[in-house]
């Protein structure tokens, strides 16, 4: 929901699960279940070498199988969002966003290719067969009616992604988020949080920029000072990191970690 960045974009992930449902693939992986397990028996009898190839190809199959499910439900979730007026090329982007993702871990060819058994299709020949599939038909993007909607939930989604802990994927959703607005304080604070948990070589100025960036604007959560204050305190700036503890816990005093940073008050006193 955090990557979701418009209506389109949750239309098409939910257009695509329906798909699933109104073609009756449950229904028809359960049948090539049984159909499998009576073969796997069979194969089975045969021994030896015979019985490693059998299961390899029944494996395959499988896995194709549940390939083409994929790909239908992505074709028939274009048509249910196209109908509903949406921007059928917003499927698209949903999964650029996940390769830029993927990249920063993975290399440049990540989503590219998979292993033999992948039960789904690469994730750049997904987005560029739902581009092609989109068109440029245009359509609503619902952008200002969705971020209302997720708005009271919308910084807790941000200190989840956080405490994941898979950096370097939150920093690109981060990333992504600030270029559309820069004076984004949640965003912002969650990315500084990053840099500041990673600790990586430079991380703490980065943290520094970016928590004190956010301390700045009027909106800025008061998570914002709490993590300010521990980085001055890592940083032996006793001055700043006081102050920092003092206008947190002023914002917050009936926070779960206010007495562990009275604490660090008093010592710093």
């Amino acid at each position: 929901m955090l990557r979701v960045e418009n209506e389109a974009q949750l239309a098409a992930i939910l257009g695509h699960e329906l798909g699933h449902y109104l073609e009756r693939h449950q229904v028809e992986q359960l049948r090539a279940a049984k159909d499998r397990a009576i073969l796997s028996t069979m194969v089975g009898m045969v021994g030896g070498i015979g019985t490693f190839v059998g299961q390899i190809g029944l494996l395959a199959n499988m896995f194709a199988f549940s390939r083409e499910h994929e790909t239908r439900a992505d074709r028939m979730g274009m048509r249910l969002m196209r109908h509903a007026g949406y921007d059928g090329r917003e499927a698209a982007a949903v999964w650029d966003n996940l390769l830029a993702e993927l990249r920063v871990t993975g290399g440049k060819d990540a989503g590219k290719r998979g292993d033999m058994f992948e039960t789904h299709p690469t994730t750049a020949g997904r987005r560029d067969e739902l581009l092609q599939m989109a068109g440029d038909a245009g359509g609503n993007l619902g952008a200002d009616s969705y971020r209302k909607a997720i708005a009271p939930l919308r910084f807790g989604w941000l200190q989840d992604e956080v405490k994941r802990g898979q950096y370097e994927e939150s920093l690109v959703l981060f990333d992504r988020m600030l270029k559309k607005d820069a004076r984004d304080a949640d965003v912002l604070f969650s990315r500084g949080e990053v840099y500041r948990l990673r600790d990586d070589g430079g991380d703490v100025e980065k943290a520094l920029a970016d928590l004190d960036g956010a301390s700045r604007l009027a909106k800025a959560p008061a998570e914002t000072f709490r993590s300010l204050g521990l980085l001055h305190r890592q940083r032996n700036d006793r001055g700043a990191a006081v102050k920092a503890f003092e206008t947190y816990l002023a914002q917050a005093p009936q926070a779960p970690d206010a007495d562990l940073l009275r604490g660090y008050l008093a010592e710093m006193k």
